[in-house]
């Protein structure tokens, strides 16, 4: 009994899926993100910029940062800004 045909196109679409899928996994597990969260305040580790946090991403600064690079960027000032050489 032969198997189930899946068209064409549909075979070209779970592909492109599953590319896009491993291509977002890869984005996100090429981040470090490093925190200074202020000295006695009771959520430590929270790491919120807005609030006055130090906050340094290295890696896809997309995802965090709404820079389109991959590099280093650091919120200061209210915004992100990448770092550049």
């Amino acid at each position: 009994m032969p198997g189930v045909h899946t068209p064409v196109d549909r075979q070209l679409l779970g592909r492109f899926q599953q590319t896009d899928s491993a291509l977002a996994a890869s984005q996100r597990s090429q981040q470090l993100v490093f925190t200074d969260p202020p000295t006695g305040d009771p959520d430590l580790g929270k790491g919120d910029p807005d609030h006055g946090y130090a906050t340094v991403v290295i890696g896809n600064l997309l995802p965090i940062c709404g820079i389109p690079a991959i590099g280093l960027a650091t919120y200061s000032g209210g915004a992100w800004h990448q770092i550049t050489s």
